[in-house]
């Protein structure tokens, strides 16, 4: 694997130099699919519609059960004081502080034309959020404070060649990228078209501060997309299920262990 991805990313013209250090281990009480890292470190757990918050050490500090949610799909942050949830399966989002209290009543997306949501991510913009629509392919900015849709843009599908299948949706760098686990797709904050990229991005796969980063067994590639300046080094945990960045940290599930690197 090593010889095939030093093959095909041989065109840089000026290599990164990349390796990680070892920070921590975080022992979770048992194996989960879904888990979230605030912007300050602290990480979410779920399970249905049960939400744990553990310390940036593992602590567990908070739980709760979201009755009225169902079960929850997705935590994104504005802030490390307010979370926002999504559960697909009751097409709604709810808004809590970081003690997982529920600061306002939830919000159902079917009162904004929104049907078939399935994914969100946080916006730069004050008490905002990103949606995605399989329904006309649509992608939507909601102001979940004034309960307003700011921005939308429909079919994707057709202007741009998005298949439909969400693998990643986030906001970087004042873009918009979404991505269909082969080709990924940049918008500006007004939904204008900028860009398509030969990338997948997904959960071992992703960009961060105009960086593309992505995780294959036991080796990782990083590239900057502005520059193309380009390398590769050891992935510190091969094979982990998936890999979260946050202030600088990047955390490894692996089981029921995470495990904190950063870059040097």
């Amino acid at each position: 694997m090593k010889k095939i991805l030093l093959l095909l990313f041989t065109i840089a013209l000026t290599p990164i130099y990349a390796q990680f250090i070892f920070q921590r281990e975080i022992n979770l009480t048992k194996p989960v699919d879904h888990w979230f890292v605030d912007p300050v470190g602290n990480i979410y757990i779920l399970e249905g519609n049960k939400v744990s918050k553990l310390d940036s050490l593992g602590k567990l500090t908070y739980s709760q059960a979201i009755k009225s949610q169902g079960e929850i799909n997705q935590l994104v942050f504005n802030s490390a004081q307010k979370i926002i949830s999504f559960s697909e399966e009751q097409q709604q989002i709810c808004i809590f502080d970081n003690t997982i209290t529920p600061i306002s009543a939830c919000i159902s997306l079917d009162d904004f034309g929104i049907s078939n949501a399935t994914c969100i991510a946080s916006s730069s913009r004050a008490n905002a959020v990103w949606l995605y629509d399989r329904v006309n392919s649509t992608l939507f900015q909601l102001d979940t404070d004034k309960k307003v849709i700011n921005r939308q843009l429909r079919n994707i599908a057709g202007l741009v060649g998005f298949s439909g299948n969400t693998t990643y949706l986030k906001e970087d760098n004042e873009q918009l990228w979404i991505s269909d686990g082969k080709s990924s797709f940049a918008f500006d904050l007004n939904l204008n078209y900028l860009e398509k990229i030969e990338l997948p991005l997904s959960s071992t796969a992703f960009i961060s501060k105009d960086t593309f980063f992505e995780f294959r067994e036991d080796v990782f590639f990083v590239m900057n997309l502005s520059s193309k300046e380009q390398g590769i080094g050891e992935n510190p945990v091969p094979n982990a299920e998936n890999i979260s960045l946050s202030n600088g940290y990047f955390f490894f599930k692996n089981g029921n262990k995470l495990f904190v690197y950063r870059l040097a």
